[in-house]
């Protein structure tokens, strides 16, 4: 009885290890994958994302060129555009009702407003949510 207890312990721990490498090496894809794939529909304009690098386990977020565009109408290619976002956190501080956050540093942001006698290019988009 006690190796079938101790089987399920260690199988247990063995994935939960796996679970914590998978999201390491592949949480990044699959942010920039779902912000590419279901950002355009959620907010009915072009939207892209360069890069993502997330390591929980670290403590560490890292987006590269995210772009929002402009609906249809508007002059501008892009109604928001950002060079880097990166956060540095405590991990362990997600769990208490503190979260200590080391760095945010966001570099290269430039937002697009431009109004229209029907309205502006941020107000319709907050329309297309």
């Amino acid at each position: 009885m006690k190796k079938w207890i101790r089987r399920i312990i260690i199988t247990l721990l063995a994935l939960v290890v796996i679970i914590f490498v998978v999201a390491n090496l592949f949480l990044g894809p699959i942010v920039k994958k779902t912000v590419t794939q279901f950002g355009p529909g959620a907010l009915g304009v072009p939207v892209s994302l360069e890069d993502a690098d997330i390591y929980p386990l670290m403590g560490k977020v890292s987006l590269q060129g995210l772009k929002v565009g402009n609906p249809e109408g508007f002059e501008t290619p892009s109604a928001f555009e950002l060079g880097a976002l990166k956060v540095d956190f405590n991990l362990f501080s997600l769990f208490t009702d503190t979260i200590h956050i080391r760095e945010i540093r966001v570099t290269g942001p430039v937002i697009t407003y431009e109004q229209e006698l029907t309205g502006n290019n941020l107000g319709a988009i907050q329309k297309g949510l």
